[in-house]
Formats: structure tokens, C-alpha cells, sequence
């Protein structure tokens, strides 16, 4: 009785993940669950003391790449914006799985979209089977309530599937983004100039109209 009784416990307290329908005859290899109740809210809390551990190693990493120390790179590492476009995410699911070959791209395209119709309302945003060597599409739920997706690999008969419950600020996350992207391309332009110039050949070619050694094999 006392065995019951605590694997009904036990039973009681592990959370339903959200639900991603896959197409069937798949093979689950991986699995990442994070909630806002769990890792995902451990990860949220270490974004400030994250973006303060990169703002001191932002120096040093500068100087070894051959950059001079930029001010302005405690402003561009900043997570907070980051932090801010994530803030509304509450649940982040995702799957992989592999199909037999008989699962062509255009198939799982249409199973994976009849499992998001049974999951809620979702509107398609984007899908594609024809101008990329396999398919993918897009889901999102009204009032930016989270997102389901998917990519299907042929080749490696894989599929990469991702549901995020919540909502995503994502000007914000635009904005960050290309702040990043910004700073690292400054950088790189940076060392580019510095770096000394490649020597190049300047040794005439042999005339052809010259005459040439001549060994005689007697």
C-alpha cells in the first residue's frame, strides 16, 4: 500500500509537457523539456549576472582578437532587452525524431500540420516542401501565445520539431539581435584593417623566348 501510494505521488507531480503532435511511425531520440518552473525560470534569473560576466570579459576577449577596447561594449552586451523579449516565454518543448524513408518531406508537411490543427488554434505562417531540400513550416497562436515548428531532414530522415508557450517580444528581440551582430561585425572590420598586409610575389615570369638549358646524355 505504502508503494502505491508514492508512485501515485510520484505520478502526480511530473508536468504534462505542451504537446506536439508528431506525424507517426517516428522514433523520439531527443527530448528537451524547460518550464518557467523549473531550468527555463533558473535561466531567466542568471541573465543579469551573465551580461555583468561578459562586460568584464569583453576587454580581454577584445585586445586578444586584435580590437582596441570599445566603451560602448557594456551598452551593446546588455541582456536586458534580451531578457525583456523572453520575459512572456513560459514553456519551451523540443523533439527530435527519426523517420523510415517512406516519410517523404511533403508527407510529414501534412501530417505535422493535421497534428497542429488537433493541438488548438494556430494560424500557418510559414511552409515550404519544395525550394529547400526537405520542409518546414511555422505555426503561431493568436495574441502572440506561443509558436509550434518544425524542419524534416530526408536526407538523415530527421525531423526537428519546437513548440514555445508564451510570448515573444520580438521587436525587442530584433533589436538585440542586430546590436550583436553590429558589434561583432565592428570588430572583425577592425581586425581586418589592422592586419599586416600579405607580401606578394613580385618575381618576373621566365621569358619563354629565352633559351633554355640544354643537357646532353651521351
Amino acid at each position: 500500500m505504502i508503494a502505491v501510494a508514492l508512485s501515485a505521488n510520484v505520478a502526480a507531480e511530473v508536468v504534462v509537457p505542451p504537446a506536439i503532435n508528431m506525424p507517426a511511425g517516428g522514433k523520439i531520440v531527443t527530448e528537451i523539456n524547460l518550464s518557467d518552473n523549473d531550468v527555463l525560470g533558473i535561466v531567466k534569473q542568471s541573465i543579469p549576472a551573465l551580461a555583468d560576466v561578459l562586460k568584464e570579459l569583453a576587454p580581454t576577449i577584445a585586445q586578444r582578437a586584435g580590437a582596441q577596447n570599445n566603451p560602448d561594449w557594456a551598452k551593446l552586451i546588455s541582456l536586458e532587452e534580451f531578457s525583456q523579449a523572453i520575459s512572456g516565454v513560459k514553456d519551451v518543448r523540443v523533439l527530435i525524431a527519426r523517420y523510415p524513408k517512406t516519410m517523404t518531406p511533403e508527407r510529414f508537411l501534412f501530417e505535422f500540420s493535421a497534428g497542429v490543427a488537433k493541438t488548438g488554434q494556430f494560424n500557418k505562417i510559414v511552409s515550404d516542401f519544395g525550394f529547400i531540400p526537405g520542409s518546414m513550416a511555422m505555426f503561431a497562436a493568436p495574441d502572440n501565445a506561443g509558436i509550434i515548428g518544425f524542419a524534416y531532414d530526408p536526407g538523415g530522415r530527421t525531423a526537428y520539431a519546437v513548440r514555445v508557450v508564451g510570448g515573444l517580444d520580438v521587436p525587442k528581440l530584433i533589436h538585440w539581435s542586430g546590436q550583436i551582430a553590429k558589434m561583432f561585425v565592428a570588430v572583425r572590420t577592425e581586425v581586418e584593417e589592422k592586419a599586416p598586409a600579405q607580401p606578394t610575389d613580385n618575381t618576373p615570369a621566365p621569358d619563354a623566348t629565352a633559351p633554355q638549358p640544354h643537357l646532353e646524355v651521351k
